[in-house]
């Protein structure tokens, strides 16, 4: 599921009814990301960025147009096939970590694994690795409210990766963490990305992180922008 276009965005719209008033958040906007690229999203707060990346996790779908990802078509698979889709092909990495708080660490990286039955082997010595590169290791049973900021967001990150994704999205992840953390989580976040060979978009407001994108994007008035 490795095609050069990975991504393909054909003519979207998505519209929201509010009341009697009718919401066009995107306007038949079009978008080819290739495999590996590593795409920063920019725009206002309401411009749109985290409709689209619902839209292309298939959390969400579409007042019109297509979005295709490999080989498959998430416009025209049902909830449950988008889901299952998601679970195994993408990892989502969200502003306010969402990690379960009655879970430990350990129990929080290996419910992916858990839902997902080509990985069920070598499930600990998966969690073991990715807390090593993320020198969190002694948090292994720690719960979530025990952790800093800045450890629940490489911890957010580690879960998102752990099943290996072709594709993960990202959603301010450092909108919570102060400047230093904020580096230090960037940083992290685009190497074990890249060293994958994983396709990224990431809705950001942060200079330093688009400064390392493939490509920079924005989204005005409904419309995709390339900025550089």
């Amino acid at each position: 599921m490795t095609p050069e276009n990975f991504v393909s965005i054909n003519n979207l719209s998505k519209s929201y009814t509010e009341g009697k008033n009718q919401l066009k958040v995107l306007s038949h906007t079009s978008l080819q990301i290739q495999a590996g690229q590593f795409i920063a999203l920019l725009g206002r707060s309401g411009s749109g960025k985290s409709t689209l990346l619902n839209l292309i996790a298939g959390i969400d779908t579409p007042t019109e147009g297509s979005i295709r990802i490999g080989t498959r078509n998430l416009t025209e698979l049902s909830e449950t096939d988008r889901t299952l889709f998601r679970r195994e092909h993408i990892g989502f990495i969200f502003q306010s970590f969402n990690l379960i708080p009655t879970l430990t660490v350990r129990e929080n990286l290996l419910l992916p694994l858990e839902l997902n039955p080509q990985h069920k082997a070598n499930k600990q010595e998966s969690v073991n690795q990715l807390l090593t590169q993320l020198k969190l290791s002694n948090r292994i049973d720690s719960f979530p409210d025990r952790l800093s900021g800045g450890e629940q967001q490489r911890i957010a990150i580690a879960r998102a990766l752990i099943h290996q994704p072709l594709l993960v999205l990202a959603d301010e992840p450092t909108g919570n963490l102060d400047d230093n953390t904020s580096t230090i989580v960037v940083d992290l976040l685009e190497k074990m990305v890249r060293q994958a060979g994983h396709t990224m978009i990431v809705a950001t407001h942060s200079k330093s992180m688009a400064s390392n994108a493939d490509r920079v994007l924005s989204i005005h008035e409904g419309h995709l922008v390339e900025i550089t």
